[in-house]
């Protein structure tokens, strides 16, 4: 999986300004998985079939992202002084980007690609990598104190921009935490993974014994809950045929 990423990172880099205006100048993973933190490591998946004698190049079945986790990756832009000062202009430019990334990727290494609004999602080494953009300059746009427009008071157009079907939050904190401390955190734990082999086998171990607990924990509570009821249940039935026998015999 890191190894694919690699390889995805340097198709991504390679891509010139005909292909894409900016030059992709760095990829990071955000995913728990390329910290080692994951409880289940990723597989590549079986449904993404290899065509040609290409490593590189998978074609997806069907859509990529309802049989295969989308890894989270963050791509970084050459720096440029051209992007608007306007947080809904500045997502169309993105949404551009991803369908140019999308193309490109396609025409010159005949990857399966998926552009949204929001992110591509790129098949590849039979995984689903989720890319989306970092933008400095968007992040700076919103203000921690401001609200996001309310949605009902823009057009159908520039509503999407500000609202995610996938779940992810299109604020400044979300934003940040997804797009600029997760990547940081990885690449911190990964540098730590390397130092010290037995860490992810370890944070493995700890989040699926931490899972189990819960879940145990959520499976007594539930059924103590179920238990009181059916006795009070029970007692409520019990009272009501006393009451109609003593009618009945009344």
């Amino acid at each position: 999986m890191t190894v694919e990423l690699g390889n995805l990172s340097k198709l991504l880099m390679e891509l010139d300004n005909k292909l894409v205006p900016l030059q992709i100048e760095g990829v990071r993973g955000a995913h728990a998985a390329f910290c080692y933190a994951s409880p289940i490591a990723p597989l590549p998946h079986p449904l993404l079939e290899r065509t040609g004698s290409n490593a590189s190049k998978y074609k997806a079945t069907t859509s990529a992202d309802l049989y295969s986790e989308p890894l989270d990756v963050v791509l970084q832009l050459e720096s440029s002084g051209k992007w608007p000062s306007d947080v809904a202009a500045i997502r169309w430019i993105k949404c551009a980007f991803y369908l140019s990334i999308s193309n490109a990727l396609h025409k010159k290494y005949g990857l399966t690609c998926t552009a949204t609004p929001h992110y591509v999602d790129i098949v590849s080494g039979g995984f689903t990598f989720r890319a989306r953009i970092r933008l400095d300059r968007e992040l700076a746009l919103l203000s921690p104190q401001s609200s996001l427009p309310s949605v009902g008071k823009l057009s159908s157009s520039s509503a999407m921009f500000y609202r995610s079907s996938s779940g992810e939050g299109l604020d400044r904190e979300s934003m940040t935490r997804s797009l600029v401390q997760r990547p940081a955190l990885n690449t911190a734990l990964h540098a730590f993974y390397l130092k010290h082999l037995s860490y992810g086998g370890a944070v493995r171990c700890v989040v699926v014994a931490i899972s189990i607990s819960l879940q145990r924990s959520r499976a007594h509570l539930y059924h103590h809950h179920h238990h009181h009821h059916y006795h009070h249940h029970c007692s409520l039935s019990l009272s009501l045929s006393l009451s109609i026998i003593h009618i009945q015999t009344g």
